[in-house]
């Protein structure tokens, strides 16, 4: 090997030698500013997760407060109807008494008993609207029962 074929060979390890010497000072900025990304992408993550965990505690507040409120409603409807319900009651039993007195009535005015005979009462039936406003309210208690249950469910 001569002198020349030396210097080439040199040239050339030197050539290398500097490229790879470019190409590792590339890679460690390379490094540097995928170190950077990688620690911005890490507090990114922690504040979203963070954001997450404050949105599925509210969201937990929600529901608790939804569900004690349509418990309190349900709550509610179970009294209303068991008042709806004893009113219709009530006003049945005061509708039969006061069909009895009528009738009560209107037989004391038509014959009047000899003093051991007692008069024979037939039952008049209730007017046709007493009908419609006793079905209305029966209606109106089972479509709140409906509703009752549908929100139970």
């Amino acid at each position: 090997m001569n002198n020349e074929d030396f210097d080439r060979k040199m040239e050339f390890i030197v050539n290398q030698q500097a490229q790879f010497a470019v190409a590792m000072e590339r890679l460690k900025e390379s490094q540097a500013q995928t170190e950077k990304n990688v620690a911005q992408n890490t507090e990114t993550a922690a504040q979203t997760l963070e954001a997450v965990a404050q949105t599925a505690e509210t969201v937990a507040r929600l529901a608790n407060v939804t569900y004690e409120g349509f418990k309190q409603t349900f709550a509610s409807f179970k009294e209303i109807d068991a008042k709806i319900e004893a009113l219709v009651n009530s006003q049945i039993r005061a509708d039969d008494i006061q069909i009895t007195s009528m009738q009560e009535s209107r037989l004391s005015k038509i014959r009047k008993p000899s003093g051991t005979q007692k008069p024979r009462l037939s039952l008049i039936p209730s007017s046709s609207r007493m009908k419609s406003c006793k079905n209305l309210l029966r209606r109106s208690i089972a479509r709140s029962a409906n509703a009752t249950i549908a929100l139970e469910n």
